[in-house]
């Protein structure tokens, strides 16, 4: 299954391989994408590259360390009365040898019913802890706040440090525009499949399970800057 395979091919325990974890300095030639397919794609590794650069600084170094898969989602909240949210973002995994898998690209959706006078754009940064997050991580989609055990995570400089270091997954957030919130509870993460297989499909991967699997150097060039960022915030 899905599951097992993450579990075993990556999101494994830092230090379980010999790897050095070192920045993935070489990626694969890009897709054959049309101009407006390699801009969109080329965008998404862009701000997510940006948004986990910022929001690590709040992040404790060793719980970097420790996180077995890693996940950067932008969510865009939409105002009026009924507000709904929107986004993408893109996720890796710790393979055995200690290095960072090729990225699998993420699909965000979700409702709020409420008075909202205006929207943003909420950045997150998901840590996945232990084997029941990198499962959670496995799924098709999953929903943060249904049963999932996501928690605002510890500080850098030892603020939060009354929060418990158990958590299956460990949330940072920041806000991006007029009013955006700084909740995503009820955020529904998915994998992207359509962009998975137009970026992957011409190196014979296309699958989440597949892509989460490889190494993130055979990725293509067009997906380097977010698993570069990654391996430099999370060696």
């Amino acid at each position: 299954t899905f599951a097992v395979n993450l579990l075993t091919g990556c999101g494994a325990s830092p230090g379980s391989g010999s790897g050095s974890g070192s920045a993935n300095l070489a990626g694969s030639e890009n897709p054959p994408l049309n101009r407006g397919e390699y801009r969109r794609i080329s965008q998404i590794a862009s701000d997510t590259s940006s948004a986990l650069s910022n929001l690590a600084v709040r992040i404790p170094p060793e719980i970097l360390k420790q996180a077995r898969c890693i996940a950067v989602i932008r969510t865009v909240q939409a105002g009026f009365i009924f507000g709904g949210s929107g986004g993408d973002g893109m996720a890796t995994c710790r393979l055995p040898e200690g290095t960072w898998s090729a990225p699998s690209y993420l699909s965000l959706g979700g409702a709020s019913v409420g008075l909202q006078i205006g929207g943003g754009v909420v950045e997150s940064v998901l840590l996945f802890m232990n084997d029941n997050a990198v499962q959670t991580l496995s799924r098709a989609e999953f929903t943060l706040g249904a049963g999932i055990g996501a928690m605002v995570g510890p500080l850098s400089g030892g603020r939060g440090t009354a929060v418990t270091r158990d958590a299956d997954i460990f949330t940072y957030s920041q806000g991006v525009g007029l009013q955006a919130r700084l909740v995503i509870d009820g955020t529904v993460i998915g994998h992207e499949n359509n962009r998975n297989r137009k970026v992957y499909s011409h190196l014979g991967i296309q699958t989440a399970k597949d892509i989460m699997a490889t190494q993130g150097a055979l990725a293509p060039n067009i997906a380097t800057p977010f698993i570069d960022e990654v391996s430099r915030i999370a060696p």
